[in-house]
């Protein structure tokens, strides 16, 4: 099994260098490597190339294709550029200062020849709380347990509106073929790996559908000082509406109500966190009243 690893870079020095290490020293190494610098302006390229050079001997027999952009796009656009040059079977995804757990190619190698899955989500935890998502004690709605920390998903369009469905761009590894064609949209600027995979899924046909979970923490999500999710904000003018509330308000798809209260939630959760003050929480409700209205009302009808 070819393995294709996606690395997205931007000013991420401190921290490439133990991403990338999470990944050559696993049991199973993966057949390449593709790593996008979205114009970095801090020394990341230098920690790169000090890096390969170090470890040559580990990096043995992986591609390691390097792609420069030549200016910022944004996550979505460097994941593109990756998606678009990717040559291996199978396809994992890591943002540059997150980490795999050991064992992690072994097992996913393991899952794909025993259930054949087109995609395959890890259970993942965060360094900052130390939440570990998906619940899977909360999914037996969705899951049923099929071996050892392996649960199939058995409708993967509901579970994305699954209040402890839990996901990241760096939890989800599928099969080439399942992203054929399917790019990011890089025009949103929050949640864009929840839409992707969403409409990934969606537009699977019914027999490929198929999609497990596997269990145990299989992947760190570390909360940098330049992580988006933990930058403060001085006003609620500075949090994007989502857009995917409008793309979903016109469905009658019951999923796709699902999937909008559920980033609702998590939207205002975030910008709460974001606003340091109660005073701006409080400007922010009344700011966006309307949707936050919406909001109680999906979660009443959908509770």
């Amino acid at each position: 099994m070819r393995f294709s690893v996606i690395i997205t870079l931007y000013n991420k020095a401190p921290y490439i260098s133990r991403t990338l290490r999470s990944v050559i020293t696993q049991s199973k190494t993966p057949y390449e490597i593709l790593i996008v610098d979205d114009v970095s302006t801090d020394n990341s390229l230098e920690v790169l190339d000090d890096f390969l050079r170090d470890n040559t001997a580990a990096c043995e027999g992986i591609n390691i294709k390097l792609i420069h952009h030549s200016r910022n796009g944004g996550p979505s656009v460097a994941r593109n550029s990756a998606l678009k040059e990717v040559t291996g079977d199978y396809v994992f995804l890591l943002d540059a200062d997150d980490e795999y757990h050991d064992g992690v190619f072994e097992n996913a190698e393991r899952i794909f020849k025993a259930h054949n899955p087109s995609l395959l989500f890890l259970q993942f935890e965060r360094d900052v709380g130390g939440r570990v998502l998906p619940v899977i004690d909360e999914l037996s709605d969705v899951s049923k347990r099929i071996d050892e920390q392996v649960y199939f998903i058995d409708h993967p369009v509901a579970a994305f509106g699954h209040d402890h469905f839990g996901m990241n761009g760096s939890s989800v590894v599928c099969k080439r073929e399942a992203v054929k064609g399917v790019l990011y949209q890089e025009n949103l600027h929050c949640f864009e790996g929840l839409e992707f995979w969403y409409r990934v899924v969606k537009g699977l046909p019914d027999g490929e559908r198929t999609a497990c979970l596997l269990g145990g923490i299989q992947v760190t999500i570390h909360l940098t000082e330049n992580s988006v999710s933990r930058k403060l904000v001085d006003n609620g003018g500075e949090i994007y509406l989502p857009a995917q509330f409008r793309q979903l308000r016109a469905s009658s798809d019951i999923h796709d109500q699902k999937l909008r209260k559920r980033i609702y939630t998590i939207w205002v959760r975030n910008a709460f966190l974001k606003l340091p003050t109660t005073t701006q929480r409080v400007m922010f409700l009344w700011q966006y009243k309307k949707q936050i209205v919406d909001n109680l009302f999906l979660n009443w009808r959908y509770c």
